[in-house]
């Protein structure tokens, strides 16, 4: 994907292919987690543009998203809504509500994304890829806000539509089912789950989803009594997640590593660092 995406800045030529070449080449960095080059690329591709374009908001967005900056993330989506709407693109405008509802959930509005996804879930009209990131969204913000039955009972009735997703969003899907199982005390689908998710990340190599999966699967571990299995999956997570340029989730991390090593003191060390990082983190 992204040696595909290089090469299409490579041979662009006008001003309107080069700043969509870039666009997706900074997409294509984001899903690899290289969070500081994406943000390069989209700058580039901004620059060659003459008036705002609704695919680059949603690229910016998820890039904030992925790096914490909700409201940033918020206003780009509320742009690209207008323009979607003013296009007449009635599937443009259910996507980026479903986009809409992921930032909702992350920044912890979970009622909000919940009506969200609903809303894109009535507005699309005949893009299954909208319909299946909605019903992805939904089932998440639900488990977020602590209902995970009716989570699991969300993926498990849009299965046959979720199952007809790319190799991506089949992993995703996993990884969900294992962490609401987790929740819901279902051992062997959770452990079942996150290792197929785990392990389909990191043979598609996303550095960023494969350290997140690791996290999820040494709590797992360590939460039903298996410590020295955690604490070989999660060694390595912390500083890879630091020179990812993700310093919240590092810092989760090596919590949870210390934790699992019974270094408490060093995990308040680390508690206290994430603390600060999410007080000093700009608003705007």
């Amino acid at each position: 994907m992204l040696d595909w995406a290089r090469l299409a800045v490579e041979v662009a030529e006008s001003p309107d292919v080069r700043s969509l070449s870039h666009a997706h080449l900074g997409n294509a960095c984001r899903v690899a987690g290289r969070f500081t080059e994406a943000r390069q690329q989209l700058d580039l591709a901004g620059q060659f543009q003459k008036q705002p374009d609704s695919l680059l908001l949603e690229f910016r967005a998820s890039l904030l998203e992925n790096t914490g900056v909700f409201e940033q993330a918020l206003a780009c989506l509320r742009t690209a809504g207008r323009l979607r709407a003013a296009d007449g693109d009635v599937n443009g405008q259910a996507k980026i509500l479903a986009k809409k509802g992921v930032v909702l959930t992350e920044s912890g509005h979970h009622p909000e994304a919940a009506q969200t996804y609903r809303e894109a879930l009535e507005l699309v009209q005949c893009d299954p890829d909208v319909g299946r990131a909605a019903i992805h969204g939904l089932a998440h913000t639900l488990a977020r806000s602590g209902q995970p039955h009716r989570a699991l009972a969300v993926l498990r009735e849009g299965r046959p539509l979720l199952d007809q997703g790319d190799i991506l969003f089949q992993l995703r899907v996993t990884w969900l089912f294992g962490r609401i199982a987790m929740v819901c005390g279902d051992d062997l689908l959770a452990l079942d789950s996150l290792e197929a998710a785990h392990q389909g990340f990191a043979r598609e190599g996303l550095l960023f989803e494969t350290c997140l999966t690791a996290l999820d699967l040494a709590v797992h571990h360590a939460r039903t009594g298996r410590p020295m299995v955690a604490h070989q999956i999660l060694d390595p997570v912390p500083e890879l997640l630091f020179q990812l340029g993700v310093s919240a989730d590092a810092e989760i991390a090596a919590t949870v590593r210390s934790l699992v090593e019974g270094e408490i003191t060093q995990a308040l060390v680390h508690l206290d660092r994430l603390m600060s990082s999410v007080e000093n983190r700009p608003r705007h």
